[in-house]
C-alpha cells in the first residue's frame, strides 16, 4: 500500500516462495496475485520493463524489479503498471487506445499523469 500511496499506479507484490497482492485504485484485489512479469523477474533476478503477452496486464507496460533482503538474497519482486509510458513516451500516447480492456485504470493513470506533467512544468 505504501508504494501504491506513493506512485498512485496499480502495484503487484509477491514473494519468492509465496503469491502476493495486487493494488488497484488503493484496494487490495487480489491476495493470491502473480503475473509473468513477476514470475521473469523472480526467475532472473533481474529489473524488468516489457509489455505483456499474457496475463492481466497483456498488452500494457509494466515494469517490475527484484527485491532483496539485508544479505543480498532475492525475496520477491514488485511491478507497477505504466512506468514504461511515463518515462519513455512522454504525453503522445493515447490512453483509452493503450488501455482498452483495463478501463478501470485509465482515470487513475491519467490523473498520475497530468500530477507529474504539472511537476515537471514547475520544475
Amino acid at each position: 500500500m505504501a508504494v501504491y500511496s506513493l506512485i498512485g499506479l496499480p502495484v503487484a507484490v509477491r514473494s519468492l516462495n509465496k503469491k502476493g497482492v495486487h493494488v488497484i485504485n488503493g484496494k487490495v484485489v487480489d491476495y493470491e496475485f502473480t503475473g509473468p512479469v513477476l514470475e521473469e523477474v523472480l526467475s532472473s533476478g533481474c529489473d524488468v520493463k516489457t509489455v505483456p503477452t499474457s496475463g492481466l496486464y497483456k498488452g500494457v507496460p509494466v515494469s517490475a524489479v527484484p527485491l532483496f533482503d539485508y544479505t543480498g538474497e532475492l525475496v520477491g519482486a514488485i511491478g507497477v503498471v505504466a512506468d514504461m509510458i511515463i518515462t519513455e513516451l512522454g504525453e503522445e500516447f493515447n490512453l483509452l487506445d493503450l488501455f482498452k480492456g483495463h478501463p478501470d485504470i485509465v482515470h487513475h493513470v491519467k490523473e498520475c499523469l497530468k500530477k507529474i506533467l504539472n511537476d515537471r512544468a514547475s520544475l
